[in-house]
């Protein structure tokens, strides 16, 4: 009886955007190392479905490899492609079934058992009483009724004590992180679910991985399982804390909570007497100093104001004493050798703290209109080298609305 393959070839020629004209030429192709007997057909277009019967008579019984390669019209060639079959003898169908199995346990071959096969389904208790506890491999073959094998076949098995622990069911988990095999950590698990909070103070920003595996009660564990998590940097909400310093006093440095989203230190640009013989500054002028610490923990780069404390404006008011509900008129008159860029006005009410009335005025007056009580005001200058005047309380004034 002959023997015919049939070959299913999808060609196809990706074009590149300098040559979208190619198209397919020709298949070339031949049996194990016989190229002399290459064969070749003509193709056409980007892409075609190959569908050739061919004789397969003159092949010996065995493994065979069929050679192919795909051709354009430019003369070029695809890479030698290789497809690897079996070519086994045609008996009569009708008369073939399974008849028998031959098996055998690990490497003991000697002790290989044949038995017989009905309704071509192998069914076999295996006596595994005298194997101990651990991996072990079944090598086995099927035969047919006209003496022919099939390859021979493997399947792994565990043998394991028998142990009377009920149903099984996890009862924990173990976890480690990255490749920290060694800090390996158990946890239990209830309900068939694990639920667990894990420290990653220790770990680095970045992406890390959670290897764990579950353990049964039977003392079993399951495969390691992986997920991918990533350490990102908290942001913060808010800054918590100021520490703050004069000049290079850092052993005298104070710390003030802060407990609102947004929080100004001017209120703190008081300059104290040991802070008045600064060697940082000019005669005059002190260097405050600050950090800013988040609700992280984290703290900011140090920041400064350089204060100048020997001159401040000469504030004046036009009404000392004044019905609630009325105007006062605020002056006053500064120089400075560097020029100035602008005042900023505050008040105080009843003793309270500094309230920012005017962020930035260039003019040398304004007006306020308050309620009932006792008004401070102040006035700061910025100059153009970047310092302001203090919020020394010898530079403000007082009016009593009544």
């Amino acid at each position: 009886m002959k023997r015919l393959l049939l070959i299913v070839i999808l060609s196809r020629l990706l074009l590149s955007a300098y040559a979208d004209d190619r198209q397919l030429d020709k298949l070339q192709y031949w049996f194990d190392n016989n190229q002399s007997a290459m064969k070749e057909l003509t193709l056409s277009g980007i892409q075609q479905k190959i569908s050739e019967v061919i004789d397969a008579s003159n092949l010996h019984e065995g493994m065979h490899i069929l050679y192919y390669r795909v051709g354009d019209n430019e003369g070029q060639w695809s890479p030698l492609q290789v497809w690897t079959f079996f070519v086994a003898s045609i008996g009569d169908k009708d008369d073939k079934a399974i008849k028998s199995v031959e098996y055998w346990v690990d490497d003991n071959i000697a002790g290989c058992r044949t038995t017989e096969v009905i309704g071509n389904v192998w069914r076999q208790p295996i006596d595994a009483s005298s194997l101990h506890e651990g991996m072990h491999t079944l090598y086995y073959r099927v035969g047919d009724t006209s003496g022919q094998w099939s390859p021979l076949l493997v399947w792994t098995f565990l043998v394991v004590p028998i142990r009377d622990k009920g149903a099984r069911e996890i009862v924990s988990v173990e976890y480690w992180m990255d490749g920290g095999f060694a800090d390996l950590k158990t946890a239990e698990v209830s309900g068939g679910t694990w639920q667990q909070t894990l420290d990653v103070s220790g770990l680095s920003e970045g992406v890390h991985t959670l290897h764990y595996r579950f353990v049964d009660n039977y003392g079993y564990c399951s495969a390691v399982s992986q997920t991918l998590f990533s350490k990102v940097r908290q942001g913060a909400t808010q800054v918590k804390k100021l520490h703050y310093w004069w000049g290079t006093f850092t052993d005298k440095a104070e710390d003030i909570e802060v407990d609102a989203m947004e929080y100004s230190y001017a209120g703190l640009l008081s300059v104290p007497d040991y802070a008045r013989q600064d060697p940082l500054t000019d005669k005059g002028v002190a260097r405050f100093n600050c950090v800013a610490i988040d609700d992280q923990g984290r703290q900011s780069a140090s920041f400064y104001e350089d204060v100048i404390y020997g001159t401040g404006p000469e504030l004046t008011v036009d009404k000392y004493n004044t019905t609630a509900g009325s105007s006062v008129k605020l002056s006053w008159t500064y120089d400075d050798p560097y020029g100035i860029k602008d005042f900023i006005v505050y008040y105080s009410k009843n003793n309270g703290p500094f309230v920012m009335y005017i962020p930035s005025i260039q003019t040398n007056s304004t007006e306020f209109k308050g309620d009932k009580g006792t008004y401070r005001f102040l006035v700061v200058v910025r100059n153009n080298a970047g310092q302001r005047t203090s919020m020394d309380y010898e530079w403000t004034v007082t009016v009593t609305f009544e």
